[in-house]
């Protein structure tokens, strides 16, 4: 075959060419190369990436991390110290120890907190009565840390986590980046609130007051612990010299409350309180001819002999039976009488709760029996422990000057149902307690315990303060539906004109359309309005029934359902033993009892005698001035073309009765005729819309009568009383009217001077007389004529205002020390029937904080980004202004 001709034809052409391209290398190694090349770049590229995605994040977590590490290591020392603080405060029994100093150390160390030593980091106490462990130094303008601090290159700091010494290395390029412990500190600060400091108001400003130091750190409700951890972050540093928080804590600490008895000295708005003053009346409604009292022949004490127990007595009702003028004897029938106890949410009750936002509100009757009831039967009562002041129930309330109910001690209110959801206008539901809203009000008391607030003038369109204002505050207690007023029941003071929220809350003219809300006891069903809630209250038969305080739905006429009476007298709600903004401001002058004086011609309805009587007051509360649309309330048909122009209410008013409650005096004025708030003490005279009110003698058991004429027509004698404010700790004489001639040796202003002797004082005037009520724990004042009572003199069935001698305390038929019935105006939170205090003492129970306990961690924690300062005060602009937004700030 090789040799044949046409192979070698064809190996002689293209032979040579054909192995040529067999053999040789024309490029498609290379090519391969490349590929090969290509590939491993693409390899190296990718892993790299993965490598460096995994480091950064590595890096930014480690030094969240440790930041974090360090901010919580902070929070915990914060609450050890209070721990700690609380302990030592129960020790020395006093609080010396929540504003810790450091001995040995100069002034300019103790401003910034610093120790001297790294090893014996102490918190002390600092401007603002801050309390601060201070691991760096924050001396820039803008609140910032000194870098060098936190490196620990200037005066020795706080050692850093798991570190015994401070770091010595000095900042710079080579260890910008070190997130160890060694390179993170943190920095504690502690500040004491009355209230729950994380609440702000709608301005974005805290709600909550700061404790303003150790002298009034009984008002102590609440610790804010903030916490930040400082660490290097960039080249160079940050800011330049100075550096920002990595990781900002805050915690609330609470601090428990305790009943301690001690001075008059006014407490601030929800502050002391009583548990005594009833909600209802069950049955036999306080005023009705048929309202039934106890003649107590024995009883047996409770709680160290603080509170009742039992009670053994006569059963009276007042139109079969005779009362004796005078007699201590008497009591309401405690089973007609109802408290409000604090609830979890679940509405179960226990000694010793602390109560929340959402906590229900459950009632209990008083007390109960098992005796039958008739005039002249024996009846044995026990009384419910949930009701004992000193049980550790959360029992006790204060209808406050701003017309909110509050738990006493706590910044928690009664809240009803919000008037823009179209589902309370067809069902009631259970009142909450909730944070409190802004408070409004007319009446204010100063440090002096001085009444300081504005005379109101309905006529003439000056309710006393800024009305607007509060209508515009979206956290007013008005529009947190907290606001409530008083006539014969709790009725909330707005109303509304429309079902689905298109007409503004409290807005528009009130009329027979308008939709009101009110505050009743009620079982499992909502819609009964008055009476209690019948058997459901007593514990010792009903164990399995509840009955809860209710917030009515909005309806146009709450009072059509019962519980005012029609007579315009009785009532079956009471008001807690307090009486509001009831007071100076309002021309009323309200007892510690929270009732009234009243005073009426003799032969006006149900009314035979002139003798002055006090009574629940009528509290208006603005806007809704409830006493002036009684007849709207009350169901009444009401002709809103007329316009009426009665006395108290001016133009606004459906009715033209006379408000007899309305009882004024005047006060001193300045030069430019604004009152004189520093005087402790004036003389004054007692005017009602009659008249004037005149003792009947100028003894001791002289009564207080309404007289018709003008007190400037009449002289002196049983008319010219001295009028005081708080005088001080153990005075006879705070709050109280007191006869001038009755005064040994004629009136000196300068011994009822707060900075006054008051013991001098006392002793040197310790026959004069002061203006009391004569209730049943002080001495029921019957009628002159000896007989039985007649079903229309109602004025025989409220307690009479008398002359006694002035004094600070009395005993009770338990042998139990309370406050005398002689103060008027006194602040709402000192007000209650029988406050229970400790034999010996010489004043109210108040609220303090308490020694013994508190809440076992934080309530709440929050955590803030990068740069958050949480500064006391907020920069106007720039990276320090992110810490605005911080509780508190």
């Amino acid at each position: 075959m090789r040799n044949s001709p046409l192979w070698k034809y064809c190996d002689a052409h293209f032979g040579a060419r054909i192995r040529k391209r067999a053999h040789g290398e024309s490029g498609a190694a290379m090519i391969m190369a490349l590929l090969f090349t290509v590939m491993v770049i693409l390899t190296l590229t990718i892993v790299t990436s993965v490598l460096v995605g995994q480091a950064i994040p590595f890096k930014t977590n480690k030094r969240t991390q440790q930041a974090t590490y360090a901010a919580e290591t902070g929070l915990e020392l914060g609450l050890s110290f209070l721990r700690s603080a609380q302990q030592q405060a129960k020790a020395d029994d006093n609080y010396q120890a929540f504003f810790p100093t450091i001995n040995s150390q100069s002034d300019a160390t103790m401003s910034n907190g610093r120790t001297d030593d790294p090893k014996e980091a102490q918190f002390v106490t600092a401007g603002g009565n801050t309390i601060v462990l201070d691991c760096v130094t924050q001396s820039h303008s803008d609140g910032t840390a000194d870098l060098q601090s936190v490196m620990g290159t200037d005066t020795p700091r706080c050692p850093s986590m798991n570190s015994a010494t401070a770091s010595t290395t000095a900042p710079g390029t080579s260890d910008v980046n070190d997130y160890s412990a060694a390179r993170v500190t943190y920095r504690v600060e502690i500040t004491y609130w009355k209230s729950d400091p994380s609440v702000s108001d709608s301005t974005g400003n805290p709600a909550a007051e700061k404790v303003s130091g150790l002298t009034d750190f009984s008002n102590a409700r609440y610790a804010l612990v903030t916490a930040k951890a400082y660490g290097t972050r960039y080249a160079n540093a940050n800011k330049g010299n100075s550096q920002l928080p990595l990781i900002t804590l805050q915690g609330i600490y609470q601090f428990g409350v305790t009943q301690k008895s001690s001075s008059t000295i006014p407490p601030s708005s929800g502050v002391g309180g009583s548990s005594d003053g009833a909600f209802t009346f069950n049955d036999n409604e306080q005023g009705s001819s048929q309202h039934a009292w106890i003649k107590v022949t024995s009883q047996t004490l409770a709680n160290d002999n603080k509170d009742v127990a039992t009670v053994t007595g006569v059963w009276t009702e007042h139109i079969g039976e005779h009362m004796e003028p005078g007699s201590t004897a008497y009591i309401d029938d405690p089973a007609n009488e109802t408290c409000m106890v604090a609830a979890d949410s679940s509405g179960n009750t226990y000694a010793g709760y602390t109560p929340v936002e959402g906590s229900k509100v459950r009632i209990f009757k008083r007390a109960w029996s098992n005796n039958s009831k008739g005039n002249g039967s024996t009846m044995t009562y026990t009384y419910t422990p949930q009701c004992q002041a000193n049980g550790g129930y959360p029992n006790a309330w204060v209808y406050t000057e701003a017309d909110t109910i509050r738990l006493a001690g706590t910044n928690l209110c009664v809240t009803g149902l919000a008037p823009n959801v179209s589902g309370n206008y067809i069902q009631s539901a259970r009142a909450t307690l909730q944070t409190c809203g802004t408070s409004y009000t007319p009446n204010h008391y100063d440090s002096g315990g001085h009444s300081t607030g504005t005379k109101v003038d309905l006529v003439n369109g000056k309710p006393g303060y800024d009305t607007a204002a509060e209508l515009n505050d979206a956290n007013s207690a008005l529009n947190k539906i907290q606001k409530w007023s008083f006539y014969f029941g709790f009725i909330n003071a707005g109303w509304s004109n429309s079902t689905d929220g298109s007409t503004k809350f409290a807005t528009g003219n009130v009329t027979n359309g308008s939709f009101f809300s009110v505050l009743y006891p009620a079982n499992a069903n909502l819609e009964n309005h008055h009476g209690g809630c019948g058997a459901d209250v007593d514990p010792e038969h009903d164990l399995g029934e509840s009955c809860y305080l209710t917030a009515g739905k909005w309806e146009r006429t709450p009072g059509a359902t019962g519980w005012i009476d029609k007579d315009n007298e009785r009532t079956f709600l009471q008001s807690l033993g307090h009486g509001g903004e009831a007071g100076y401001e309002t021309s009323q002058v309200v007892s510690t009892t929270g009732a009234c004086m009243q005073a009426r011609p003799t032969g006006s309805t149900r009314w035979n005698v002139s003798n002055v009587i006090t009574k629940q007051c009528y509290v208006n509360a603005e806007p809704i001035t409830s006493w002036c649309y009684q007849q709207i309330l009350r169901g009444g048909s009401v002709d809103t073309s007329k316009t009426y122009h009665n006395a108290f209410c001016g133009t606004r008013a459906d009715n033209e009765y006379t408000k007899y409650d309305t009882i004024t005096y005047d006060r001193p004025t300045k030069s430019d005729g604004t009152i004189d708030y520093d005087q402790t003490s004036y003389v004054t005279r007692l005017s009602w819309t009659g008249g004037c009110l005149k003792t009947d003698g100028t003894g001791a058991g002289s009564i207080l009568k309404s007289e018709s004429t003008a007190c400037s027509a009449m002289g002196a004698d049983g008319v010219e009383f001295v009028r005081t404010e708080y005088v001080g700790k153990d005075s006879n004489f705070n709050y109280k009217f007191v006869l001038k001639s009755s005064l040994s040796g004629g009136y000196d202003a300068s011994k009822f001077d707060s900075s006054a002797n008051v013991a001098a004082t006392n002793s040197a005037y310790s026959g004069a007389l002061c203006l009391q009520e004569m209730n049943t724990n002080s001495g029921w004042v019957m009628g002159t004529n000896g007989t039985d009572r007649e079903a229309n003199q109602y004025a025989e069935m409220f307690p009479y205002v008398t002359l006694q001698t002035c004094s600070a305390t009395t005993t009770d038929r338990f042998g139990r020390s309370l406050t005398t019935p002689q103060q008027w105006n006194a602040p709402a939170a000192s007000q209650g029937t029988n406050t229970h205090i400790g034999s010996g003492s010489t004043s109210t129970t108040t609220s303090e904080t308490s020694l013994q306990s508190a809440s076992a961690g934080f309530m709440k924690v929050r955590e803030y980004n990068l740069d958050a300062l949480c500064t006391d005060s907020a920069p106007a602009s720039g990276t320090a202004a992110k810490g605005y937004s911080c509780w508190t700030v």
